[in-house]
This record gives structure tokens, C-alpha cells and sequence, in this order.
């Protein structure tokens, strides 16, 4: 009623196998305990075709291959007591678990199983220098509910396709979106949650080294990373993440959940980079609209990096934020649109050139913030003192993606008025600078900006401030120079219409008007939107002891030149002075005196060829000739001898201007001794002059003189015509002198005798 078995051997292929043990007492007290040893197990199929159903789902969630040595016990003492230990020591097998199919190669080491229980004991799989061990429990393996109690310890492994597709399908989905390469560490720990309640799940720590990688949603690579993960089925936590774009380093800490290619991932991470270089692939990272903004600014130089990323995150995930801190870049402004008709660019602003820009940028889903931005113009002239700046807070609110309004501080320090500056301006105010071509320097400061969009889809904005100009120069007539004044303003502008309304007051210590200093000049303008021009009714200033008083308009232009039209007024000037200050170095020639008093209206026109028509009346009133001065050249044709020679009571002048010349329709110059009488013009542009006057006796400058006066000044002394050419600082002079009776006689209509 038993049986021994003592080392009984076979052999299976290659595969040797020996059977010790013993089977007694056959019936219900059936006891047995088989031992089955092989060293060189294959397997292979006919093990696996060899195995029970219960056996095979096991096998077929590792499938394993290669040789193993097996020690397999079974035993039973009585109908209760039954039991199955199988000992397995791997020698150079493969295997690879369903749920994980990432394969285990030259795997070495053993496992220890029972009806109930397998013990895994450092198995091993080591190659191509990738090392991966296992150790730990599985037990109830029996039941529905097996409980797991395993860790893995990884090394070097790559990362790679064979990797990805081991992966579970939301870890793989999330492996997918980035292009990684490099080696990672592992440390990984499967379990059954308790109570056990649920699968099987599992929760490693993961660390990246000598890894790149490469976000579908970020277009840059990332280098040289340095991470430590904690992955578990739902997330992905990073703990510590460092790594190089460039020259820059990042770093990044946050979690990710993961999703399958049905759903949506989330994630809530917090990513850092300092001395980041820009570029076009870093500006798809920022907003929608800012992404246009900062590629037509041509942004360059280095920044540092915080941004706050939040999808779907939990509540306590902070809300998406993106901070950029400018390091010195460089910045390309335009202060205009591109305008198009018919599908036509037709106007291309040009860029005005910013560098050494510093400050913070601030960007959430809802706005953007502009803290402390300062900057040097890129355009300074070299070997000034004096160096530009810029300054700039404020905030722009975005609606649906886009702009919706902003509010700014802004202010500017000696900005130099050249050739960089117009073209960057909207068209309607760069075609007005270019005419104007100003120089010198100005300051701005306008502490509330204020920018929305319109009900009829035109952007407004509207600032108040102050500029200050320093030394500036326009190029119009009069020409305008060496201006230092302060412009009080509140104004409202729309982009794509102009100005729409503006007030503004003006105060400028001194200036020069037509090449003559003013001073003390004040006035208060407005926009008159139905003209669409600039108005200033009460102008005052002061002009060599004098004053003036007028009004301007200018009419910024719209399609062609700019218009202007300037009325002014002027009383009590020294002419002295005036004419000193008109050309500095002639006063040693000798000082012409007297005061002026007139008027002078003008219209014209601004750039292109500018055109200007209007009138100017000018009274002197005791004057005194120099000497030595261009007026006295005249004079001294005449040889006068006396003093008085030289003093006149008045002089009148009514004259028009058109254009490059000034057109007098009547000149008088009336004197003591003697008076002049005549007509002419002069050429603004090259101050030349081609008078005709009379020479008569003495009269009042402003009174008409009647025929018979005419023939008694004629008869008082002779009649002297007198013509003046070339330039007026400098002029020729001819004379010719006409006899008292024959003058006399044709005034009065007397024939004359006929010649023998």
C-alpha cells in the first residue's frame, strides 16, 4: 500500500528531471509527499501545455522563457491537508508581466510558490547596462482578491519606445507628449490598497538623469535633466526638476494627471528659468495675444522666468500666472498699425529702437501687468551727457483672449526728436513729423493712460500729462528753433481716426520764431473736432521789451500738406534789440533804434512744397539809423551831412506775402530831413531785395501826397529815384536824379519845346 521513489530520473528534450518521494495508505488516508528537481527546466510550451488551467493564467501574465532550476513539492497528510511549494531559481530566463510587458532579460534569482503565496527573492535582470530587481510578496493569490506587496528596484534604464509601450494607457499617453531620451532610476512599490477594497496599484519614486525631453505643448527642449518624480496610476508629482534650455536653467515642480487619449490631462505645475535667451519658440509659450505683440516687437536679450500653470487642477492649485523679468533686452516698438486696402499693405510702420530693458511682466487668463519697465533709446547720440530713459506701469485687461482695455503711467526722459523717432509713429502724426523735421530733445510724463476699445471697433485713448521740450527745432515758416517749453495736455486720440478731443497749455520760457527770441510765451489750445484742427486764441508773449499778441491754428493733415494760420499782433518792440538779436555779430557795424509796432497774418502750408500767402503791416516810430548798418548804405548815396540826416519820425510798411517773397506795396520812411517813397520785394529764402524808391522832402510817412504837393517837394530840392538790388544785409544801390522843371512840367501836362 506505498510507494518509494529514490532519485528516479527522465529526461524531456534536453531537460533533466529526477522525482523523490513516497505514496502510502491509498484511500481516504491517502498521504504523499512527491518532490520533482530540475536544473535545467526549459521554459518553453510543452511546460506550459504541461500545466493546469489555474497554473496557465499565471504563466501566460508573465510569459517567461530561458532555463530556471525548479524544486516542486507536493504533499498531502490527510483529506484537509494538502499542499503545493514549487522553488524556482531562474538561470538566464526572460519574462515580461501583461499589466507591465516591459521585457526582463538574463533574469536571475527565486521565487517561492504555494497554492496561496509567491515570494520573490532579488531577481534579477541585468543588461546593456540597465539593471531592474525584485523582491516581495504576492499573497491570497487564490482568492478574487490577491494581495500585493512588491517592490522594484530600476537602474539606467532607458528611455525609450520599448518603455512607452510597457506603459499603462494614461502613463503612456502622458510619456507620448514628450520626445524624452536619457536614463532614469527607479523605485517602485505595488500594493493593494487597504482595506482591500480595490485592484491592485502602484506608486513609484522615478529619477531622471543625462535626460532631454520635449513638451507637444512647449516648443523648446529641454537638456540636461535632473528630476525626481513620484508617479502613481492618477499623477505624475515632480518634486524636483532641473534642467537646461540653452544657456538657461529650469526647474520645475508641480503634478500632472494623466489621461488617455479620450480625456483631457490636467495639471498644476510651477515652472522657473533664469537667463533664458529669447526667441520666436518661446513666444508661442505666452498668450494668444501677446504671442503677435512680442514677435512685431522683436524682443531679444534674456529674461528670467516664473509661471504658475493650472488645467483642471485642485483648489488649492494657485490660479495660471506667468511672470518674465527683463534682464537689459532690446525692444523694437511701433506705435503703429500696418494699414491695408484691398488686401495691399500700404503703410509698414518702422521700428524705434529700445535697449537695456528692464522690469517685470505679469500675465494671468485675465490681464497682463507691467511693473517697473524701464529702458534706454537704442538711438542715444554718442558723446552726449545726457542719456534717454523710459518708464513704464500699467495693466491691460483681456476679455475672451483679447484686449479689452488698459491703464498706464508713463514717462520719458530726454528723447532725442531724429529721424528714428517719426517713422514709428501712427501715419497721420509720422507724415506731420516729417514735414516738421524736428530736433532736439523731450520729457514726458503722463501718470494716467487710459486705452478701450470703441463702440465702433476703433481703439481710444485718452492720457494726460505733461511734455517738456528741451532745444527743439521745427522746420517750417516761421522757422521755429531752440524752443523750451512745457505742454500741459488732456487728449483723447482713436487709432485709425486721429485726435477726437484735446486740451492743452503751453508755457515756454524762451524760443525762436523767424531766427527772433521770444519769451514769456503762454497760451491755452484746444481740438476742434469739427475742424479737425489745433486752436489757440489767446497767445501772449514778450519780444524785446515788447509784447506779443495772437492767435494759431494748425490743422494736422488728413490727405496732403498740414495747414496753418497765424494771426499776430505785436507793439513797444526795441528795435535795437530786435535787430541785434536778428544777426548777433552785426551790432559792432553800428545800432539802428526805434520802436516797433504791427502785424502779421499768415496762412500756409507744412512739407512737400509748402505754400504761404498773407499780410504784414509794420510801423517804427522814432527811428535812428546806424551808421554803420545796411539801411545807412542807402543813405549815404544821398551824402547826408547832418545828424538829422539819419532821424525819422516813422516808417510804414504794407506789404503781402507769397510763398518765398514778401511783396511791399508800399514803403515810406519819413525823416527830418528827407522822406522815401516806394515798392518791391524780398526773397525770404535768400533775404535778397529789389526796391524802387523815391527820394522826396520832408512828410509824414502815413499821409498821401497831392499833385501839388508832389511839385512843391519836387520844386523844394529836386526828385531822386533811388533803386536797391541784391542782398539786404549788403545792397546796391543806383540813383538817378530827374531836373525840378522837367519833372515839374510833365506832372503838370505842359508841352514840352521841341529841339532845334
Amino acid at each position: 500500500n506505498s510507494v518509494t521513489l529514490n532519485n528516479l530520473s527522465g529526461e524531456h528534450n534536453d531537460v533533466n528531471v529526477t522525482f523523490n518521494g513516497f505514496s502510502k495508505d491509498f484511500g481516504p488516508n491517502w498521504q504523499y509527499e512527491i518532490r520533482i528537481k530540475s536544473d535545467n527546466m526549459a521554459l518553453d510550451n510543452d511546460l506550459y501545455d504541461a500545466l493546469s488551467t489555474k497554473q496557465k493564467e499565471f504563466w501566460s501574465a508573465f510569459s517567461p522563457g530561458g532555463l530556471s532550476a525548479i524544486d516542486y513539492t507536493l504533499s498531502r497528510q490527510s483529506q484537509t491537508e494538502k499542499k503545493r511549494n514549487l522553488e524556482v531559481e531562474l538561470l538566464d530566463a526572460e519574462a515580461a508581466y501583461a499589466n507591465f510587458p516591459y521585457p526582463l532579460r538574463n533574469l536571475s534569482g527565486k521565487l517561492w510558490l504555494d497554492h496561496n503565496n509567491i515570494t520573490v527573492s532579488d531577481l534579477v535582470s541585468q543588461y546593456n547596462g540597465r539593471k531592474i530587481i525584485l523582491n516581495g510578496k504576492v499573497t491570497e493569490r487564490s482568492t478574487d482578491r490577491p494581495i500585493y506587496d512588491l517592490s522594484i528596484s530600476a537602474k539606467d534604464v532607458p528611455l525609450d519606445s520599448e518603455l512607452a509601450e510597457a506603459l499603462p494607457a494614461k502613463q503612456k499617453n502622458f510619456y507620448k507628449q514628450f520626445e524624452m531620451a536619457g536614463l532614469a532610476d527607479a523605485e517602485i512599490k505595488i500594493f493593494t490598497p487597504e482595506p482591500n477594497t480595490g485592484p491592485a496599484s502602484f506608486v513609484g519614486t522615478l529619477h531622471l538623469k543625462k535626460t532631454s525631453l520635449k513638451a507637444e505643448e512647449l516648443p523648446i527642449r529641454i537638456s540636461d535633466v535632473s528630476a525626481k518624480a513620484v508617479v502613481s496610476p492618477d499623477s505624475v508629482i515632480f518634486e524636483n526638476f532641473t534642467g537646461r534650455y540653452d544657456q538657461a536653467s529650469v526647474s520645475l515642480t508641480g503634478r500632472i494627471r494623466p489621461a488617455d487619449e479620450a480625456e483631457k490631462g490636467r495639471y498644476c505645475l510651477t515652472v522657473r528659468a533664469e537667463q533664458m535667451e529669447l526667441n520666436d519658440a518661446l513666444f508661442e509659450l505666452l498668450p494668444k495675444p501677446l504671442q503677435k505683440i512680442a514677435s512685431g516687437l522683436q524682443v531679444k536679450g534674456k529674461i528670467n522666468l516664473s509661471a504658475d500653470l493650472n488645467k483642471g487642477g485642485a483648489d488649492d492649485c494657485p490660479d495660471y500666472k506667468l511672470k518674465v523679468d527683463c534682464l537689459g533686452n532690446s525692444v523694437y516698438c511701433r506705435f503703429a498699425k500696418e494699414t491695408q486696402k484691398e488686401g495691399l499693405v500700404i503703410f509698414v510702420p518702422a521700428a524705434y529702437p529700445l535697449k537695456d530693458v528692464t522690469g517685470r511682466l505679469v500675465i494671468t487668463t485675465d490681464s497682463i501687468k507691467l511693473e517697473n519697465i524701464t529702458a534706454a533709446a537704442a538711438n542715444d547720440v554718442q558723446g552726449t551727457a545726457n542719456t534717454s530713459n523710459i518708464k513704464l506701469n500699467g495693466e491691460i485687461a483681456l476679455a475672451d483672449n483679447s484686449f479689452s482695455s488698459g491703464r498706464f503711467a508713463f514717462s520719458a526722459n530726454d528723447i532725442w526728436l531724429d529721424e528714428r523717432l517719426g517713422p514709428a509713429l501712427p501715419e497721420e502724426l509720422r507724415d506731420l513729423y516729417v514735414k516738421l523735421s524736428p530736433t532736439g530733445r523731450f520729457d514726458l510724463n503722463f501718470e494716467d493712460i487710459k486705452m478701450f476699445n470703441g463702440d465702433d471697433g476703433q481703439r481710444r485713448i485718452d492720457f494726460d500729462g505733461t511734455a517738456k521740450l528741451k532745444t527743439c527745432n521745427f522746420k517750417m515758416w516761421p522757422a521755429v528753433s531752440e524752443l523750451d517749453a512745457v505742454l500741459e495736455t488732456k487728449v483723447s486720440y482713436k487709432t485709425g481716426a486721429g485726435f477726437s478731443d484735446g486740451q492743452a497749455k503751453l508755457s515756454a520760457d524762451s524760443c525762436r520764431i523767424g531766427g527772433k527770441s521770444i519769451t514769456a510765451l503762454k497760451t491755452d489750445i484746444h481740438y476742434d473736432r469739427r475742424r479737425q484742427s489745433w486752436l489757440t486764441e489767446n497767445l501772449v508773449a514778450e519780444c524785446h521789451g515788447g509784447r506779443l499778441t495772437g492767435k494759431f491754428e494748425f490743422k494736422p493733415p488728413t490727405e496732403g500738406p498740414s495747414e496753418y494760420l497765424l494771426q499776430i499782433g505785436f507793439d513797444g518792440i526795441d528795435l535795437k534789440r530786435f535787430l541785434s538779436d536778428a544777426r548777433p555779430g552785426a551790432q559792432s557795424k553800428g545800432d539802428t533804434s526805434g520802436t516797433m509796432s504791427g502785424s502779421l497774418n499768415l496762412k500756409g502750408t507744412v512739407g512737400g512744397s509748402p505754400s504761404r500767402i498773407g499780410r504784414c503791416r509794420l510801423t517804427i516810430r522814432n527811428m535812428h539809423v546806424g551808421k554803420l548798418s545796411p539801411l545807412a548804405k542807402i543813405l549815404y548815396v544821398l551824402k547826408p551831412t547832418e545828424p538829422k540826416d539819419f532821424a525819422f519820425e516813422q516808417m510804414l510798411v504794407d506789404s503781402y506775402i507769397k510763398d518765398d517773397r514778401v511783396f511791399f506795396e508800399k514803403f515810406d520812411l519819413s525823416g527830418k530831413a528827407i522822406a522815401f517813397n516806394g515798392s518791391g520785394w524780398m526773397d525770404l529764402q535768400t533775404r535778397d531785395v529789389n526796391l524802387s524808391l523815391t527820394v522826396r522832402g520832408r512828410r509824414l510817412a502815413d499821409a498821401e501826397p497831392s499833385i501839388l504837393q508832389s511839385l512843391a517837394e519836387g520844386l523844394g530840392g529836386g526828385v531822386v529815384r533811388m533803386e536797391v538790388s541784391g542782398n539786404v544785409y549788403d545792397p546796391q544801390v543806383k540813383i538817378k536824379t530827374l531836373p525840378v522843371i522837367k519833372d515839374s512840367l510833365k506832372i503838370l501836362g505842359t508841352k514840352p519845346t521841341e529841339p532845334n
